[in-house]
């Protein structure tokens, strides 16, 4: 019983882990880039900084600074500023020092009760983006040129605006300046630049980026990605390039064309689960799940697979697949996996929830009341993402919670059904 009760407890530890990073709505308000940054500050330019006034024992550093190069202001041609930088690590070397030279984003503090208990009466300014976006040293010259470029379109009307923006995006993405490359793709990859700004200069360098082996695989398999997802049919030539390959960038490729509605023939993703590249192995898998319903050929591949004992992660894939088909013929094959109590355990029970219907929700009870441990759990995770459309499961395992021969389980179903907490009123 004690074993059992730990690996129930062990599998629901990693049921919840997994649940958190797959559903779990995202809370988290993402950074913004450099180009937004641009887009809302004061002013913006290339600033000297003099020596620091320390306030706060040190802790927070006043700097007067010149704007030896002003790109862009919104009024007027500032020049003297106050640049605040809260200091917190103590003994450690100042981030900035007197006599640095640096291109940045500049804004203008609030005016609360803080700074003016600790900060002399005048105007105070921050380093939109802090220490990230205050470019100096190698890349100080490339960063005024990016901001440069970036800023001079800020008077333009769209759809002229979009289409210059999204040129100095690519310019960035090709640079030597890691943080503003990253900016670059965060940006492009956001729809629709991709295949709505994106001349044919800066697609034709994209696609030149995109075919570059010695460039980053994770960036290119990125932008590729994102090219299908945005509809952007202007990369399809290149896509189809990248496809032919056995490397980490064929398969967000191949999934690309897929988005595109130019998927690959069954013949060829079978061909690929014989790929030297494991991610084209687990694309290959799940795509042919997802045809489970009217192409044999992929239905039987996938579940080959799944039954087999092959590598997890393609054996998951081909789980993942089946469920996204929604085909009530992959219901056996699933249950079957789900009954194996291993690692692919889990991923089959959610796929056969999200098929759904009255024999998934009778296979789900029976794995939750005979089932290996591991099994019972997935089962109970599975169902209670059914509770909207599974009438009467919520009663069952309700029953369940009150009767089940097995401790762990029960207090399985309490966890996810919150029974543990008292309600008040």
């Amino acid at each position: 019983m004690k074993a059992f009760r730990t690996s129930v407890s062990v599998t629901l530890v990693a049921l919840f882990a997994g649940l958190a990073i797959g559903v779990a709505p995202a809370v988290a308000t993402e950074s913004k880039t450099f180009f937004e940054l641009l887009e809302r500050a004061w002013a913006v330019g290339e600033i000297r900084l003099s020596a620091a006034i320390e306030h706060r024992g040190g802790r927070l550093l006043v700097f007067p600074a010149h704007i030896v190069d002003l790109i862009h202001a919104r009024v007027g041609k500032p020049r003297t500023i106050l640049v605040v930088h809260e200091h917190a690590a103590t003994g450690a070397e100042p981030v900035f020092k007197e006599g640095d030279r640096l291109l940045a984003a500049i804004g203008i503090l609030p005016e609360h009760s803080y700074w003016r208990d600790n900060l002399p009466a005048t105007k105070r300014h921050e380093i939109l983006g802090g220490r990230r976006y205050a470019f100096k040293d190698s890349e100080l010259d490339g960063a005024k040129e990016m901001a440069r470029a970036y800023t001079a379109t800020l008077d333009d009307q769209m759809p002229l605006r979009a289409r210059r923006q999204a040129s100095v995006m690519v310019e960035a993405l090709l640079s030597d300046i890691p943080v503003l490359a990253e900016d670059a793709m965060r940006t492009l990859t956001r729809a629709p630049r991709l295949a709505r700004d994106i001349d044919k200069e800066a697609q034709a360098r994209l696609s030149a980026f995109l075919a570059d082996e010695s460039a980053e695989a994770a960036l290119r398999g990125r932008l590729a990605r994102a090219a299908g997802g945005q509809g952007a049919d202007a990369f399809v030539p290149v896509l189809e390039q990248l496809s032919l390959k056995d490397d980490a960038v064929a398969a967000p490729a191949l999934a690309a064309l897929d988005d595109l509605g130019r998927e690959r023939p069954t013949t060829r993703l079978t061909d690929l689960l014989g790929a030297a590249t494991a991610a084209l192995r687990v694309y290959a898998a799940e795509a042919l799940g997802k045809r489970a319903a009217g192409d044999a050929p992929a239905r039987t591949a996938a579940v080959t697979l799944l039954l087999s004992d092959a590598e997890m992660e393609t054996r998951l894939a081909a789980a993942r697949g089946l469920g996204a088909s929604g085909s009530p013929v992959a219901i056996d094959a699933l249950a079957a996996a789900m009954d194996r109590g291993d690692g692919a355990t889990r991923t089959a029970a959610i796929a056969l929830a999200k098929i759904g219907g009255p024999r998934a929700h009778t296979l789900l009870k029976q794995a939750i009341t005979g089932g290996a441990p591991e099994t019972m759990v997935a089962a109970v995770m599975a169902m209670v993402q059914l509770r909207d459309e599974c009438e009467g499961c919520l009663a069952f395992l309700a029953e369940q919670h009150r009767n089940h021969d097995e401790q762990a389980v029960r207090e399985t179903i309490a966890v996810m059904l919150e029974l543990h907490k008292k309600h008040e009123h």
